[in-house]
């Protein structure tokens, strides 16, 4: 006897369709494409942008109860409207920050951030703004 065949593909609705579950965001920065760019000015403080890629024609292969064109505009709609999603993209923006500056103290952050579409392609553009202190001296 064979065992239970596995879903493979993902719920993308949580409490109906109003929001993405937890998979389906899981899922959508799996597959997502970071970019930064930025620089320090004279002062030390860090100007920059982060861009997010999502893939919406991927993430509706991925979940079950997605078909496209039909949903692609509500989907765009949840995922502009997550708070979760916005949340893990800013903490994203942060530790590329972070990442570029590891013997330094990054002070408060200031973010901004807006999602445009262009066709299947969900972009999210974080613009960030933060104080570097001078590098830290490293006991070894």
């Amino acid at each position: 006897m064979k065992p239970p065949a596995r879903a493979r593909r993902i719920r993308a609705w949580a409490r109906g369709k109003s929001a993405l579950s937890a998979p389906a965001v899981a899922e959508l920065f799996r597959a997502a494409e970071v970019m930064t760019e930025g620089g320090l000015d004279d002062a030390s403080r860090w100007f920059g942008s982060v861009m997010i890629t999502f893939d919406l024609g991927r993430l509706a292969a991925d979940c079950r109860d997605l078909t496209l064109p039909d949903e692609l505009e509500p989907l765009a709609r949840a995922i502009e409207g997550s708070v979760r999603v916005r949340l893990r993209a800013h903490r994203i923006a942060c530790a590329e920050l972070y990442h570029r500056f590891p013997d330094r103290d990054v002070g408060t952050a200031q973010i901004s951030s807006r999602f445009r579409r262009e066709g299947e392609m969900l972009l999210l553009d974080i613009d960030l703004e933060a104080p570097i202190d001078l590098p830290s001296v490293r006991e070894s």
